[in-house]
C-alpha cells in the first residue's frame, strides 16, 4: 500500500510575519513496484498533474487551482534539484522564490510514480491531500526525469490575484506554462526557389531573456533579427554550422518549431518526432513553422559530415544544438544534467567552409538632444529638427517604431 511507503509528513511556519503563512509539506516515495514510471514529456506531465489535482478538488466542491508561470518555475527547479542532489528533500527557500503577496504557501514533493499515479499517492496520504485541497487559488508543477528516476513537485499559494496565470490549456497533453516571449523572430525558414547544391552558413543566436538559442540559414531573418531587436532579446553568436537551403540527395527536411509558452524554438530531423509533436500539442504550445533548412539523417552514409550534438535543459525548458566537439565535451564536463542533458547526434551537416553573408554592421546611437533630433529618428545627417511639443498618439511608454523608442513624456 502506499501508505506504507510515506515519509514523515513535515510541518512548519513559513512567513512568520504573515498571519496566514502557515505552509504543509509532504514528501512521497513510490514503491519499488512502482518506480518504473514510462517516460513522458514535461508538458504531458504538467497537464495530467493539474488536471488529477483539479479533479480532486472538484470532487470536494473546491475552485480549481490557477497554474502560475512564475511559480512552475520554482517548481521544476526544484525537481532538477533534487535530482542533481539525489534525495528527496523540500525547497528551503520555495516560500521567498515564489512570488510575494501570498497569504498561505505550501509544498508536496514526491518521487517515482509516474505522471498519472502520484496525485493519486498525494490523495492517499493525509498531509499532502491537505496541501491539495486547501486554501489556494495558485499552483506551479515540477517534473523532473532522468535516467528512470523522476522527481515531483507542488508548491502553492494564495493570492489576491495569482501572479502570471498560464494561458488556458487543453486535455492532455497540453502547454508546459512558461512567460512568453516579448520578442519573437520571424516565423519560418526562407528556403528560395532555385536549387542549389552549395551549403549555407546557419546562423545561432543566444537570447539572455529567454534563455535560450535560435538558428536561422536566411540573411534575411539574420539582419532583421539584428537590426530589430537588441543584445538583451537576441545576441548574434555567429555561424553555428552548413546546411542546405534545398533538398539534396541523401538530405532530410530539418523542421523548425516555436512556442509561446516557452518562448524558444525547437528542431527536429525526425520525422516520428515531428509528426508526435504536431498531433500532440496544440499551436499555443508548439506552432509549426515548416523546413529551416536540409541536413543528413544521424545514419546518413555520406562522408564529409559532422555530428550535430543536442542538448536538453531541464531548468531552462529548451534545447542547444552544436557541431563543435569542442563545445559538445565542454558542455557535458562543466554542467550537470539538471543544466544541461546530453540527448545524443541527432543529426548531421556538411563540413567545410560554408557560403556566408556579410554581416552588415547594426550601430546604436543614443540622443543627447532629447527626441527627436538627427541621432534619434534616422532621418540624413544635416536635416534640421526642431523639438515637438503638440499632442503626443503614442499612449504606452517606450513604444518601438522602427527601432526607436519613444516615451511621451519626453
Amino acid at each position: 500500500m502506499v501508505h506504507n511507503t510515506l515519509s514523515p509528513i513535515r510541518r512548519r511556519l513559513v512567513g512568520a510575519t504573515i498571519a496566514l503563512g502557515l505552509a504543509v509539506s509532504g514528501m512521497l516515495v513510490a514503491p519499488l513496484s512502482a518506480q518504473a514510471a514510462a517516460s513522458v514529456s514535461i508538458p504531458a506531465a504538467v497537464a495530467q498533474i493539474l488536471a488529477d489535482t483539479n479533479a480532486l478538488r472538484a470532487a470536494g466542491g473546491l475552485a480549481p487551482l490557477v497554474e502560475s508561470t512564475q511559480i512552475d518555475t520554482v517548481a521544476q527547479n526544484w525537481s532538477a534539484q533534487m535530482y542533481a542532489n539525489g534525495s528527496l528533500t523540500h525547497n528551503p527557500s520555495y516560500s521567498t522564490q515564489i512570488p510575494s503577496g501570498w497569504s498561505g504557501a505550501a509544498e508536496n514533493i514526491a518521487v517515482g510514480y509516474a505522471a498519472t499515479t502520484v496525485v493519486e499517492a498525494w490523495h492517499q496520504s493525509p498531509g499532502h491531500y491537505a496541501n491539495i485541497m486547501g486554501s489556494y487559488n495558485a499552483i506551479g508543477i515540477g517534473y523532473y526525469e532522468l535516467n528512470g528516476q523522476i522527481y515531483f513537485t507542488q508548491d502553492f499559494g494564495n493570492y489576491a490575484t495569482v501572479p502570471s496565470p498560464a494561458a488556458a490549456s487543453t486535455p492532455t497533453p497540453s502547454a508546459t506554462p512558461t512567460p512568453t516571449p516579448s520578442a519573437t523572430p520571424a516565423a519560418g525558414g526562407s528556403t528560395p526557389a532555385t536549387n542549389s547544391s552549395t551549403p549555407v552558413a546557419v546562423y545561432r543566436f543566444w537570447s539572455p531573456k529567454n534563455s535560450t538559442h535560435f538558428y536561422t540559414a536566411s540573411v534575411t531573418e539574420r539582419d532583421s533579427i539584428m537590426a530589430n531587436y537588441p543584445t538583451s532579446i537576441w545576441t548574434y553568436e555567429g555561424v553555428a554550422y552548413n546546411a542546405f537551403l534545398t533538398p539534396q540527395p541523401g538530405t532530410v527536411p530539418l523542421y523548425r518549431f516555436w512556442s509561446p509558452l516557452l518562448s524558444g524554438h525547437f528542431y527536429t530531423a525526425s520525422e516520428s518526432e515531428k509528426n508526435s509533436i504536431v498531433a500532440g500539442y496544440p499551436a499555443s504550445t508548439w506552432s509549426f513553422e515548416g523546413v529551416a533548412f536540409y541536413v543528413y539523417p544521424p545514419n546518413t552514409s555520406v562522408t564529409g559530415t559532422v555530428a550535430v550534438s543536442r542538448f536538453w535543459s531541464p531548468t531552462n525548458q529548451h534545447h542547444f544544438y552544436t557541431a563543435s566537439i569542442a563545445e559538445k565535451n565542454s558542455v557535458i564536463a562543466n554542467y550537470p544534467a539538471a543544466i544541461w542533458t546530453y540527448e545524443g547526434d541527432t543529426f548531421r551537416v556538411p563540413s567545410g567552409s560554408p557560403v556566408t553573408a556579410p554581416v552588415v554592421p547594426v550601430t546604436s546611437v543614443t540622443s543627447t538632444a532629447g527626441f527627436p533630433s538627427g541621432s534619434s529618428t534616422g532621418v540624413p545627417a544635416g536635416t534640421g529638427l526642431s523639438a515637438y511639443a503638440g499632442p503626443c498618439t503614442v499612449t504606452v511608454a517606450s513604444t518601438v517604431i522602427d527601432a526607436k523608442t519613444i516615451n511621451c513624456s519626453r
